[in-house]
């Protein structure tokens, strides 16, 4: 109930995608995936930071901990197959 109800405050927060990636079972650790494309780089940072603040927030009333966090920030020119 727990991530279930994180992913929603996610996904209602802002315009982003959000996953629980596992593992599967009882949950005693998990890890979440907060994703989100804009046609402006700092945009896509404001959207992570409101993420992880929401989250930080909801560990002080929920009851858990945030372990570790990490984000990769690109270009489409980066994430692209795209050949010059």
């Amino acid at each position: 109930m727990v991530v279930r109800s994180l992913l929603e405050k996610l996904r209602k927060g802002a315009n982003m995608a959000a996953s629980d990636l596992g593992p599967d079972g009882p949950w005693g650790k998990v890890c979440l995936a907060v994703a989100t494309a804009a046609n402006d780089i700092g945009h896509v940072k404001s959207v992570l930071d409101r993420a992880e603040d929401l989250l930080e927030r909801e560990a002080e009333s929920l009851d858990f901990e945030m372990l570790a966090t990490r984000r990769k920030v690109g270009s489409y020119d980066e994430f692209s197959n795209r050949e010059d």
